[in-house]
């Protein structure tokens, strides 16, 4: 029976791997039981200590260490022998151990994931007697993290005296909980409105451009001008809503100030920055995929922009939220995969598009005719 089990006391027997613990553990034990002096070279050491704390250190070793002090005459000498060899190996062990440290990167899939990693490392160094200080730890973290940390970085370089480890953490994942939402909204994937690849329109449905003003003035009725920029005044139509900008259509030919119904898009996206009501611009911009396979769209800002939408038979107010900023679009976009995350229900037919909520219309959009949303 192993004698580190007496008393309550465990030392698991050593087997060659992480010798300082081992060692720091056994030393515990020998001074518990009042034998350390036999390894300290006390001279008032008794032969039966000796002889105790010999058998003590041989059989909390496993076999495979045995070869180490199988000849030793006494404790001191088992207990150097033992010292000398594993402290080379340990040398190499933490030098190793520095060299990752120093090294280390992110290459985790989550924020908490690579904080484990470092925690990790720091253990095994603390282990072997080489742990990093708090401070250290602290700067290999923030040197560790991806470009898109890098202002709260340097925001954390410059506001605070000393570096808090648990501090430092918490800031990071509460930042990366804000990019990810950030990026579930900014990497919605973009149509252009009627631009689909390899989508052709009748030619009844195709209006040649030119360079003025193609839509219809909804004060006058007039084509060629907007009814922001009419020189009629308030026409018999004014008391319908403010026709501001021409809105929604599910045809191409219209205004590039245009809102379509897109089922395609998975969220709202508006080219004009002053149609937004609310807006926050994005600091990490993204780029988003249109359907054409070489075009690349940023999003540049996202928040609510306030419209009136005609659901059939009035014009209602309305907020789109999470609306993103692609200023690069031909139209606005209307996503009906949005709306049908929001609980809302969608019916097409050949030339409507109709958006209920608890069967009550919402919104309607046609192939040609009345615009069923207008900017504020």
């Amino acid at each position: 029976m192993s004698p580190s089990n007496d008393s309550g006391f465990k030392v698991e027997p050593f087997d060659g791997s992480n010798y300082g613990l081992w060692s720091y553990k056994m030393k515990m034990y020998l001074m518990s039981k009042g034998l350390w002096g036999a390894i300290a070279g006390d001279e008032t050491t008794s032969e039966a200590k000796e002889q105790q704390a010999h058998a003590a250190i041989v059989l909390n070793l496993s076999d495979s260490q045995l070869m180490h002090v199988i000849d030793s005459a006494t404790a001191r000498e088992a207990w150097g022998r033992l010292a000398r060899f594993h402290h080379s190996h340990d040398m190499a062990n933490r030098l190793w151990l520095k060299e990752k440290f120093a090294s280390f990167k992110y290459a985790a899939s989550s924020m908490s994931g690579h904080v484990m990693e470092l925690e990790d490392l720091v253990m095994k160094m603390k282990r072997a007697n080489c742990g990093p200080s708090e401070e250290d730890v602290c700067a290999v973290l923030l040197r560790s993290l991806p470009a898109s940390f890098e202002s709260l970085v340097q925001a954390f370089r410059m506001s605070v005296a000393s570096f808090s480890f648990s501090d430092l953490v918490s800031k990071l994942i509460a930042e990366e909980v804000r990019q990810n939402e950030a990026a579930r909204v900014e990497d919605a994937t973009a149509l252009y409105a009627g631009k689909r690849k390899g989508k052709q329109y009748p030619k009844k449905q195709q209006v040649r451009r030119a360079k003025g003003p193609s839509g219809t003035c909804y004060n006058c009725g007039k084509v060629g001008h907007y009814a922001r920029d009419c020189r009629s005044g308030r026409g018999p139509r004014e008391q319908q809503h403010d026709q501001s900008n021409v809105a929604f259509h599910a045809s191409e030919g219209f205004a590039s100030n245009s809102w379509v119904m897109d089922s395609g898009a998975s969220a709202h996206m508006c080219k004009d920055r002053d149609a937004f009501e609310e807006y926050e611009e994005v600091h990490h911009a993204r780029s988003i995929s249109s359907a054409k396979s070489d075009v690349k769209l940023n999003v540049i800002g996202h928040g609510t922009v306030k419209l009136r939408v005609w659901t059939g038979h009035a014009w209602i107010d309305a907020r789109l939220e999470n609306t993103l900023h692609v200023q690069d679009l031909s139209k606005n976009l209307f996503s009906l995969t949005a709306a049908a995350a929001r609980g809302m229900t969608v019916e097409i037919t050949r030339n409507e598009c109709v958006v209920k909520r608890g069967g009550t219309p919402v919104a309607t959009g046609r192939k040609q005719g009345v615009p069923p949303v207008s900017q504020c």
